[in-house]
């Protein structure tokens, strides 16, 4: 799913679910894209867990210029983020 959108997804980071050290399952890091594309995106993401019956899932959408800004105030969410890919 994420070769699909490689346009548009900047970074992503698997979570809980994916048995990592976070509270939220799933965050995608994307570059400014139209709410339509965004919805898509979404929408692809909720079939991918629906098709591996995962009802219910934790995933975040920020955009870079927000994860960027937030890493500079040293934003405990983002900072974890960065910790869980070491």
């Amino acid at each position: 799913m994420f070769e699909q959108y490689t346009y548009m997804i900047d970074e992503y980071f698997l979570g809980h679910i994916f048995g990592r050290d976070l509270e939220t399952d799933l965050v995608i890091i994307h570059k400014n894209v139209e709410k339509q594309t965004l919805d898509a995106i979404k929408e692809a993401i909720e079939s991918l867990f629906r098709n591996y019956f995962i009802e219910t899932a934790k995933v975040a959408f920020m955009s870079i210029e927000e994860f960027q800004r937030r890493y500079r105030l040293a934003d405990k969410f983002v900072l974890q983020l960065k910790r869980s890919r070491s």
